[in-house]
């Protein structure tokens, strides 16, 4: 049975055709009976994933600090979510029913990545697993009742899975349709969220691969997927032109907090040739994160430091400059300076950089990595002796509230399980991206062998996933939101490579009793 579920882009055989799939023997009986399998597993995650929303809806605040540039449409933000928002407002209130929408919107697109799943594998054990781990992320669910780009970016997300599922397993469905419409699920996914960039180069990969392990003609599908998707961030782009003058940018901000982060690095080196301001700049952030930096050198726990690392750079990013600015009668905020200064920095220190990136990196995986800390080592909390920076650390910005890393809540508990549950899976999906990488070079590369489909999807949603996190740990700041949208790709490709390994085990265990 698992063998040709995998293997069913070989013949002409439909996944979605279940008597196909069991040789012509499933009754009529049967086929009713697995629809109903499909739609019943469908309904039941679906409502305990909206359990799951409606009792973690309390966890974050529904506006954040980055909801108001996309309240007021500010020219720093893409205009795709202001526009949602826009729906929401003309339903009546704006963020009650934004909320409601993105939900309603979620809430259908897990229904159909569950039928989806279930259709094509007709495994409960991958269907029911998958579901259940996805439904009962409250880490997840909780940014459904957020004004922020994470819901709409999860249900696009799910789309983009259920294309790639359609477009690698069911050999009757149209490779041109599914190649658009994965082309326009990209565009909209990169214009929603920048930090998604790396979802062009990488989808484009896997079309590339996939049009080549079907003996098409690659360079055709693979420029039908990057003009589709080039063409989807052109209209949004017109879009924005049409609201906004001209396109503004927060890349001084990130690299003013990347350069504050390296004055830290105890291998820090102070670049040559900077300008007066530069120089008096670059010695005044020296100067705040001087009790930071001093407490880095004697904290061991690589957790915690890891955690406050992250605040700290949201710090350097919006209230640094601004206070030293006002304090020294600097020039007034340019960003230029700016820019400039984080780019010379990362220039002269770039092991500094890639130490600060991998150490974001692995932040990205730290789910409740500080409650699971404080409760199980006797590592304590800071005190800098300086109110700006004590402003950043979690339990003194979050103070009576849920995300209190100190406080006694039932999400704080399961930290024990929580944290070593994503460790786990970062760690496996890190694994597997490399073997599967391996696997796939050699089969298409070395021996001229077709990947089967399993083997297809596996690699392209850890490469989806990876190049994502990699490209924000580099980029920007790591928060485990970032993550949340690979979530259901990476637990998909650990139960997918059991799969995998099971019917291998199998096949191998045949194949010895039969000689």
């Amino acid at each position: 049975m698992s063998f040709i579920i995998q293997n069913c882009h070989i013949g002409r055989i439909s996944c979605l055709d279940p008597t196909a799939l069991m040789g012509g023997n499933m009754t009529r009986k049967s086929g009713i009976y697995n629809i109903y399998v499909s739609h019943g597993l469908a309904g039941f995650l679906t409502l305990l994933c909206f359990a799951t929303i409606y009792l973690s809806q309390s966890m974050l605040p529904t506006l954040e600090p980055d909801s108001a540039g996309y309240l007021q449409m500010d020219a720093s933000r893409p205009v795709l979510y202001p526009l949602f928002l826009q729906i929401g407002a003309k339903l009546g209130d704006i963020i009650s029913f934004t909320i409601i929408l993105q939900t309603t919107l979620y809430l259908i697109s897990f229904y159909a990545l569950i039928l989806t799943l279930q259709r094509t594998f007709a495994s409960v054990f991958v269907t029911l697993l998958t579901g259940m781990a996805v439904a009962l992320n409250i880490y997840l669910q909780t940014f459904h009742t957020t004004i922020l780009t994470e819901s709409l970016s999860f249900t696009l997300m799910n789309g983009l899975i259920i294309l790639l599922l359609r477009l690698v397993f069911f050999k009757t469905a149209s490779r041109t349709y599914h190649i658009i419409l994965l082309g326009v699920m990209t565009g909209l996914l990169m214009a929603l969220k920048p930090a998604l960039t790396s979802l062009l180069p990488a989808i484009v990969l896997i079309v590339a691969v996939f049009s080549y392990t079907q003996r098409q003609i690659f360079g055709r599908q693979t420029a039908l997927i990057l003009a589709v998707i080039l063409g989807t961030l052109g209209a949004d782009r017109l879009i924005y032109q049409s609201i906004h003058q001209e396109r503004d940018s927060l890349s001084h901000y990130i690299l003013f907090g990347k350069a504050a982060m390296l004055t830290t690095d105890p291998d820090f080196r102070i670049p040559q040739g900077l300008s007066s301001d530069e120089t008096a700049l670059l010695a005044k952030m020296q100067e705040q994160f001087a009790p930071y930096k001093k407490w880095l050198s004697s904290e061991k726990n690589r957790l915690v430091t890891s955690n406050i690392r992250a605040n700290m750079e949201v710090y350097a990013q919006f209230q640094l400059y601004p206070y030293i600015n006002k304090r020294k009668e600097l020039t007034t905020e340019d960003k230029a300076l700016m820019r400039r200064l984080g780019q010379v920095a990362i220039t002269e220190n770039p092991l500094a950089y890639v130490r600060l990136s991998l150490s974001h990196l692995a932040e990205l995986w730290s789910v409740q990595a500080l409650p699971f800390s404080l409760s199980t080592t006797d590592t304590k909390l800071p005190d800098f002796g300086n109110a700006r920076l004590n402003s950043v650390l979690p339990h003194v910005a979050h103070t009576n509230s849920a995300l209190d890393p100190t406080a006694s809540t039932t999400t704080n508990r399961f930290a024990l399980i929580v944290f070593p549950a994503f460790a786990a899976l970062g760690l496996i999906s890190f694994c597997l991206l490399f073997v599967f990488i391996y696997i796939s070079s050699k089969k298409l590369f070395w021996h001229k062998q077709e990947l089967t489909p399993t083997e297809m999807m596996v690699t392209s949603l850890l490469i989806i996933g990876w190049s994502n996190l990699i490209f924000i740990a580099f980029v920007n700041i790591p928060t485990p939101r970032y993550l949340m949208p690979h979530f259901p790709s990476f637990v998909l490709a650990a139960l997918l490579t059991m799969q995998w390994l099971m019917t291998a085990f199998e096949r191998r265990k045949s194949d010895k009793a039969q000689s």
